[in-house]
């Protein structure tokens, strides 16, 4: 089971989310509890993977309560609205005491990617939402909406129906990076990753974390994905997804090999590389360099110097920073004084090769948990949770696996992560 599922929060307090976003969730929830909801409704909407229906599930657990969901598919007009969500928001279970509960609801409606309703159809439909908005008025549960794209739902004809009887939280946990709430989730996130990776018996380099976590931002799905493959991935270059040409290994040749300062300058000058990857060069190979500790020592300064100044370039928005950086990298060599010159063969730094691990296993997992829900006629999402059933699949009837592979035209690798290799 991926850890994206197998650590999936079960409460509130589990979720991965600031302290602002919280409050304004647990708001409505609280109103809820009480027994004297304003609006009936909850809109969550934000990218694929910051956790809007996992936050449903985690709201349904406060309740101690079960959750009815209607899934993605284009189905949702007015029928199938009145027929599923209507029944849902106006009955209760036989089973549940009312007398006990205190009028307190027995269920919560899900209803995932709500901001394509009708979308299958002919886009003008809009009686699918219309009566959502008269299901909301009328419920007697609480009802809470996953949207993508809300301001394209917003555009819709009879959208202001529901947004008018809808709390509505924009499901982002910041405003921008390095602000406070920018902090405080990634705090929260660097804990509940360490957790796991605790749990699971596995460590990653700290650099590693910070570089998963800048790519994907928010994407919390996205980043135990890549947490777990850059755990399992092989520390060995491997030979895909190196982009670097020919042209860096002369370049390196010039300031760790031949260290002459005006040839370092020049190669660096017509360079088909970034300073970010050939930072990362040096670093792999100055060991093997640098024959004397001090040399050593201060080649690293050296190179932590570059870096700084290359972190200004983002940090400070002006890329003259940029240039400092390439100079000061291009002068290593000059650090190693004491080190005789020795050829050796150059060898790709273990940090991209796991990021190119990182990369092949979440794009395949990716693009087969989409050839799965479009065979299914449900979301991404929904294929997500329910991975481990095709895994049981491939375990337990491999000629049936083999079949639907052969129907979706699964890559080798598509039909690794599902086989669970």
């Amino acid at each position: 089971m991926p850890w994206s599922e197998k650590y999936r929060p079960k409460t509130l307090q589990d979720l991965v989310i600031t302290d602002d976003l919280y409050i304004r969730i647990y708001s409505w929830v609280e109103k809820w509890l009480s027994g004297k909801p304003q609006r009936k409704s909850l809109i969550l909407f934000g990218p694929p993977g910051t956790g809007k229906s996992t936050t449903a599930y985690c709201i349904a657990s406060s309740f101690g309560i079960p959750v009815i969901e209607m899934n993605g598919s284009s189905q949702r007009n007015s029928d199938k609205m009145k027929e599923i969500a209507g029944n849902a928001a106006t009955t209760r279970d036989i089973f549940s005491d009312f007398s006990e509960s205190g009028g307190k609801p027995d269920k919560i409606i899900l209803i995932d990617e709500a901001d394509n309703i009708d979308a299958g159809r002919s886009g003008t439909d809009s009686g699918g939402i219309r009566e959502l908005g008269s299901i909301i008025r009328s419920t007697a549960c609480p009802i809470i909406l996953t949207m993508n794209d809300y301001y394209e739902f917003r555009r819709k004809n009879g959208a202001d129906a529901v947004i008018s009887v809808s709390d509505t939280v924009e499901f982002k946990q910041y405003a921008r990076r390095n602000d406070n709430n920018s902090k405080n989730f990634r705090l929260k996130l660097l804990k509940r990753v360490r957790d796991i990776l605790e749990k699971e018996g596995k460590s990653i380099r700290p650099e590693v974390l910070n570089e998963i976590f800048d790519r994907n931002g928010t994407d919390i799905r996205a980043i135990l994905n890549d947490v777990e493959a850059a755990a399992s991935a092989l520390a060995t270059a491997i030979s895909g997804g190196r982009d670097e040409p020919v042209n860096i290994f002369r370049t390196l040749e010039s300031v760790l090999i031949n260290r002459d300062p005006a040839k370092s300058f020049s190669a660096l000058a017509d360079k088909d590389f970034t300073i970010d990857q050939f930072l990362l060069w040096i670093d792999e190979n100055l060991a093997d360099v640098a024959e004397n500790p001090e040399d050593l020592a201060a080649s690293y300064e050296n190179i932590a110097t570059a870096d700084l100044y290359n972190g200004y370039v983002i940090r400070k928005q002006h890329y003259a920073f940029q240039g400092y950086a390439q100079e000061i990298a291009a002068l290593t060599g000059s650090t190693l004084e004491n080190s005789e010159k020795h050829f050796i063969k150059f060898q790709f730094p273990v940090y991209l090769s796991r990021m190119s691990a990182v990369r092949e296993a979440r794009e395949s997992r990716k693009s087969v948990h989409l050839k799965l829900a479009r065979y299914n006629h449900t979301s991404t999402g929904t294929i997500s949770s329910y991975e481990w059933f095709f895994r049981m699949l491939a375990q337990s009837s491999g000629q049936t696996f083999t079949a639907l592979a052969a129907k979706l035209q699964f890559s080798e690798a598509e039909a690794r992560v599902l086989v669970g290799k």
